[in-house]
């Protein structure tokens, strides 16, 4: 059974999170003012955890949602 609190925000957001996948997001202490590109390593029920230039992040996973979107591959 999914979790409620995930399956709403995949709803809204209109994407799922997913281990190991780039993402774009908003990270004030990457860049002030762009999206950057992260890379999910983990995500727990409450936070996100990526990778940026080699350093690590947590943000919470309302937030990521918000101000993310999914990184594909173009064919």
């Amino acid at each position: 059974m999914a979790c409620p609190n995930c399956s709403g925000l995949e709803n809204l957001y209109g994407f799922h999170l997913e281990r190991n996948t780039y993402y774009m997001t908003q990270v004030n202490e990457i860049k002030k003012c762009c999206p950057s590109k992260v890379y999910v390593t983990d995500f727990t029920s409450t936070d996100v955890i990526f990778t940026c230039n080699g350093k690590e992040y947590k943000m919470k996973k309302q937030d990521f949602y918000k101000s993310s979107w999914r990184v594909y591959d173009s064919f």
